[in-house]
């Protein structure tokens, strides 16, 4: 029973010690935009991470890693883009022929026709209503007189397909995708095809960005090939450029993530350094370093708290040692007088079978054994039930009180935002550190060690369960 009182008095203890433990002006407690109510310095160097330059740094340092395209075969593009001029010149001539016979009453016109001022006022009739496709007079001319103007169509798809033996890209870029000085393009069967990125920059080809066109610029530089009649012309078969290039966002993001994960910006403060003054406003920086300062100064404050709690169970042991000595010494005190009362009662006993002549005081003897046994019985009785009444109301106190001062610091800690890994280091250590202790104690020491390495254990447990949750979350 008194180890059990003793527990119980070490998990109060243990509970309460933990719960101050959560300090109430905990550095990590300061969110952005409080005033700090204290000059805060730092008793120890201390490197912090500056969350935001770190992201622009790494946003920074991104860009030199190539931006990944997939580059596919001249084929995959020319030939859609060949097939639809073919397709714009058929579908135009045979509507000009169409609009010439309906003029002429003949898709066939002789020289003099084609040169004469009523040949040219169709053709710009049939222009202004055929703007996607304007036909110039030297094809129109080929059609009047009944040739099909291939070579006119071979012309333009030669200047189109020359112009394709450059990278060409969309106007657009996906959103968040950026481009740095170089590129890299990976060949590509499709859109679709499989690849990784340790195959992309096994097979993939740096280009600078300069190297690479957008349709949009193509186009511009296509048409400055042609002479200003032929520009109408020019600009209607510009629109069958395509990009042969795709960007690769998945493929690049890797990449650049790889690149810069190391990468990270360091605020220093020597020891003895003001992290902030009394007054300030907590911004974000000095936010990180108010929780790393609490990081390193948490170990120290749990062992200064340790003691304080192994002080304070040591002397409710003091008492309750104190108060057993008592009730055994009260206990030898009735014993011996119970023991005196029995002796007492014996000899009167003896004395009257010695003495006939004194039936009273044997009589008297006897009414004392006989009324004094039932007394010192219940003397001892009440003393035992009251005793194990105070333990077990201590016991029920102490419980409650643990039990209260418990949930009090589940809810703290979910307040404290220091790093998982480092709350569990530090009930490690603490347990490495008892069981240390635990060699050179007495033996009712040794079992409140026992019991105090066993619940920093079930802490420990509770805090990684709680890890995996978050984790995984």
């Amino acid at each position: 029973m008194v180890k059990a009182a003793s527990g119980f008095c070490f998990v109060s203890a243990l509970a309460l010690f933990c719960a101050v433990s959560v300090h109430a002006k905990d550095l990590a407690a300061y969110q952005i935009g409080d005033t700090a109510g204290e000059n805060i310095t730092t008793p120890m160097p201390l490197d912090v991470i500056d969350a935001e330059a770190t992201a622009a740094r790494k946003s920074a340092e991104a860009l030199k890693t190539p931006a990944i395209f997939r580059s596919y075969p001249d084929g995959f593009i020319t030939n859609a883009m060949a097939a639809g001029l073919h397709a714009a010149f058929a579908a135009n001539r045979s509507n000009f022929l169409t609009a010439l016979n309906a003029g002429f009453s003949t898709a066939l016109l002789d020289s003099n026709t084609i040169a004469s001022a009523r040949f040219a006022g169709f053709l710009a009739d049939f222009n202004g209503k055929s703007k996607a496709f304007p036909v110039d007079a030297n094809l129109a001319a080929s059609w009047a007189a009944g040739d099909a103007g291939l070579d006119t169509e071979h012309h333009f798809l030669a200047a189109l397909l020359q112009m394709t033996h450059r990278a060409i890209r969309a106007d657009d870029l996906p959103d968040g995708f950026v481009l740095g000085d170089t590129l890299m393009l990976v060949p590509a069967s499709s859109p679709s095809e499989p690849l990784t990125l340790a195959e992309a920059e096994l097979h993939g080809k740096r280009i600078t960005q300069n190297n690479m066109t957008p349709v949009t610029r193509l186009q511009m530089l296509f048409r400055r090939n042609f002479p200003e009649d032929e520009q109408g012309l020019a600009r209607a078969l510009s629109v069958y450029f395509k990009p042969n290039c795709t960007a690769d966002t998945n493929l690049t993001q890797q990449a650049r993530d790889r690149d810069v994960r190391q990468l990270v910006v360091v605020d220093h403060y020597d020891a003895g350094q003001a992290i902030v003054q009394r007054g300030a406003t907590i911004d974000s920086k000095t936010k990180a370093a108010l929780v790393a300062l609490n990081e390193k100064l948490m170990p120290d404050q749990l062992n200064r708290q340790i003691a304080a709690a192994r002080e304070q169970v040591e002397q409710q042991q003091l008492q309750l040692r104190t108060r057993n000595e008592w009730l055994a010494a009260a206990l030898a005190v009735v014993s011996v007088i119970a023991a005196a009362a029995v002796f007492f009662a014996r000899r009167q006993s003896r004395s009257r079978r010695q003495n006939d002549l004194l039936p009273v005081r044997v009589g008297q003897a006897s009414a004392i054994q006989t009324e004094l046994a039932p007394q010192l019985a219940r003397v001892i009785k009440e003393a035992l039930v009251q005793e194990l009444a105070a333990q077990r109301h201590e016991l029920l106190t102490a419980q409650q009180c643990a039990a209260a001062e418990i949930a009090d610091l589940v809810r703290r800690l979910d307040k404290l935002q220091a790093p998982m890994h480092e709350r569990l280091q530090i009930y490690e250590t603490q347990i490495q550190k008892l069981e240390k202790e635990l060699a050179a104690r007495t033996e009712e020491n040794r079992e409140l060690l026992k019991m105090k390495i066993e619940m920093i254990r079930q802490q420990l447990e509770s805090e990684r369960a709680r890890g995996r949750v978050d984790f995984t979350n």
